[in-house]
C-alpha cells in the first residue's frame, strides 16, 4: 500500500476555485501525482479514464480536467455539505475514484476528488517503490523530493 500524505487544504479551497487559496491550486500537485501514477500503473488507457465525480472524460489530460471549473462546480454541487476531514478522507464516499491498474496486475489506484489523498493498492509493492516525501520549510512551504532520481518541487509559499 502507497499513500500520499492526508491534506485538510480543501477547505479552504473549495470557497474560491482561482483565488490564491482556491481549487485550481489546491488540486494542482495531487493532479499531477494522480496524472504520474496513471502513466506508469495504467499506460495503455489514460486518457480514457472517466472522472466519478462529473462522469466526464480525462481524455484532455488528468490535471487539465482536475483543474477545471467544470469539474470544481460538480464536486461543490454534489458535496451538498462540505464533510469535516475525518469523513472527507474516508475511501468508501462518492468523491473517491478507484482504478484498475494494468501494472502491478491485480493492483488499483483510488483518488479521493475531495482531499486529493490517494494510494495504491497491491498484491506486493517493493519498499523503493514508495515515492514522493514531504518536507516542510518555515521560509518556502512544503517541498516534495523523490529518492530515486532527487526530483523535487515546492507544493506552495506560505502567506
Amino acid at each position: 500500500l502507497l499513500r500520499q500524505p492526508a491534506s485538510d487544504g480543501y477547505l479552504t479551497a473549495l470557497k474560491d476555485w482561482d483565488g490564491a487559496t482556491g481549487w485550481w491550486y489546491f488540486i494542482e500537485l495531487h493532479a499531477r501525482t494522480l496524472e504520474s501514477a496513471m502513466l506508469k500503473h495504467f499506460p495503455e488507457r489514460r486518457w480514457d479514464l472517466q472522472c466519478e465525480v462529473c462522469r466526464e472524460s480525462m481524455q484532455q489530460g488528468i490535471i487539465r480536467h482536475l483543474q477545471s471549473r467544470s469539474h470544481f462546480q460538480e464536486l461543490v454541487r454534489r458535496l451538498k455539505d462540505i464533510p469535516p476531514p475525518e469523513e472527507a478522507k474516508c475511501w468508501d464516499k462518492p468523491w473517491v475514484s478507484k482504478f484498475p491498474c494494468q501494472s502491478p496486475q491485480g493492483s488499483f489506484y483510488r483518488f479521493n476528488h475531495l482531499t486529493g489523498d490517494q494510494e495504491l493498492h497491491s498484491v506486493s509493492v517493493p519498499r523503493a517503490a514508495v515515492e514522493w516525501q514531504k518536507f516542510t520549510c518555515e521560509e518556502k512551504g512544503d517541498w516534495w523530493w523523490r529518492e530515486r532520481d532527487g526530483s523535487f518541487f515546492l507544493e506552495r509559499s506560505p502567506a
